[in-house]
């Protein structure tokens, strides 16, 4: 009797060890995830023009994560200015040569006097900037600005201000100058200078340790994993699936930021790997091999199921995506561009087992087998366009006050018919909400300083196709009383 007792704990025992052991956990995850994090440092402004101009050495340093399968910068990036003296940490490039040390550390023998010295400073703001289609430089007195792009009348530049040597005392970047820029403006007639190859060179031990040091000191980041315990996947999938989010905290110029990155984990056969399209996971090799032996696309029963996987795992477009089999291959079209559908091509062996999963974004529509529905029987629809707010359909406001409106109707029923929604003020037209899909709620907002004085009458009205406005489905009507 005991000794029955005995082997029944040990049974449990055992199955708890292996489910413990088959069972990859979200520390784990997240510890894999750190694993990947590493520093990198470079030499950065290291051509001939930014030699002849500074004496400084500049260095660019990132920390964050380098992981297999993601291709995002997921990192911070500082600069540091190494005088001979310091070395110094700067959000930005533009932070890092507008200082008054960037400044000290150009030579005596570089001076802005002629358009020889402007040319070469140009050339040596294309290694910072890249804008070789820039505008060109000029100056008035002791001022020189070098117009790096000009968007919509707003004007990227840097402006050199010089002393009566031509030395310069201070930089300058504004991405909105308000300058007008002179007709006359100098550039490079030759572009051989583009091809100039960096100068690589080794970084001392002592500035490499410090800039890490100091990267590792800012670098604030925090891994957030979400396990996928869907039924849906489950049933057809053995991988062990996470959400995972990593947020780096930047602080530039005293304000902070945070970039959020999404990614997906995929732990099976204690094998794992991270994605950062979904898409290339739902066509890996590993997701196929995920799959359970049982699970066979061999009807549309089965393809429902398999759609289903996919709208939980990728993007879709609703009224876009469909599915249907072409040439033996079964086919789920996600959305589509143009004339061509985008999705995947399924293939499968003579028994049903998928055998290949591809994404492809020119997948041909012609042809495209669709679903028969179920006839739309107007006359059983309850479009139910009802007022959520505001609480009431007699209103008082001040020309300083503002009204939201928020109004839930049947999306399905009305976008089956192409209907729209018309805003009319006092019987006019003011506004519509229109399109292939409109969704519920339906929210506007009425500025009381755009209604006149007294009592006025808007109306929301539920059209259809055409333009019969007198004629709606359904309509809410606000009375607005307009007061000093």
């Amino acid at each position: 009797m005991n000794h029955k007792k005995v082997t029944v704990a040990m049974a449990v025992i055992l199955l708890y060890t292996l489910c413990t052991i088959g069972a990859v956990t979200t520390q784990q995850i997240s510890e894999a995830i750190e694993g990947y994090r590493n520093c990198e440092i470079h030499s950065a402004l290291t051509k001939r023009a930014f030699r002849t101009v500074s004496s400084a050495q500049v260095y660019e340093g990132s920390i964050g994560y380098t992981i297999p399968g993601c291709n995002g910068n997921i990192s911070m990036t500082k600069y540091y200015l190494d005088d001979g003296c310091t070395l110094d940490c700067f959000d930005t490039l533009e932070e890092l040569l507008s200082s008054t040390l960037f400044v000290s550390t150009i030579r005596d023998s570089f001076r802005l006097n002629d358009i020889e010295d402007g040319l070469l400073f140009q050339q040596f703001l294309y290694e910072v900037d890249e804008e070789y289609f820039n505008e060109g430089f000029f100056f008035e007195d002791n001022t020189w600005y070098f117009v790096r792009d000009e968007f919509f009348g707003d004007l990227e530049a840097w402006i050199a201000f010089t002393d009566e040597n031509g030395t310069i005392v201070s930089l300058e970047h504004t991405n909105d100058g308000s300058f007008v820029m002179s007709d006359q403006r100098y550039e490079d007639v030759s572009t051989d200078f583009r091809n100039e190859k960096r100068v690589e060179h080794e970084i001392p031990s002592a500035v490499s340790d410090g800039i890490r040091e100091s990267l590792k000191q800012q670098f604030v980041s925090k891994i957030t994993v979400d396990p996928i315990n869907d039924p849906a996947i489950a049933s057809i999938c053995s991988a062990h699936l996470f959400n995972c989010e990593i947020a780096i905290i930047t602080t530039y110029e005293d304000m902070t930021s945070t970039s959020y990155y999404d990614i997906l984990a995929s732990e099976s056969e204690n094998e794992t790997a991270f994605y950062e399209d979904t898409t290339e996971f739902v066509s890996s090799s590993l997701f196929v091999k995920s799959l359970s032996r049982d699970f066979l696309l061999v009807d549309d029963h089965a393809a429902a199921r398999f759609e289903t996987v996919l709208d939980l795992l990728t993007d879709f477009d609703r009224t876009e995506k469909t599915r249907f089999e072409r040439n033996g291959r079964w086919i789920f079209i996600r959305d589509e561009f143009f004339d061509d559908g985008r999705g995947f091509f399924v293939d499968t062996d003579k028994s049903g087992s998928i055998t290949q999963i591809e994404y492809s974004w020119e997948i041909p529509l012609e042809g495209v087998e669709v679903e028969v529905e179920e006839p739309f029987d107007e006359s059983e629809v309850v479009w139910n366009f009802d007022l959520m707010e505001p609480g009431s359909t007699d209103i008082t406001i001040s020309k300083d006050e503002n009204i939201f409106v928020s109004i839930e109707f049947n999306e399905w029923a009305s976008n089956k018919i192409g209907g729209w929604i018309g805003t009319f003020v006092n019987g006019q037209m003011a506004g519509m909400l229109a399109g292939t899909s409109i969704s519920t709620p339906f929210m506007d907002t009425i500025p009381g300083e755009y209604l006149t004085e007294g009592e006025q009458v808007v109306s929301y009205r539920l059209l259809r196709p055409g333009r019969d406005y007198d004629n709606p489905i359904a309509s809410v009507d606000l009375t607005i009383t307009v007061t000093d």
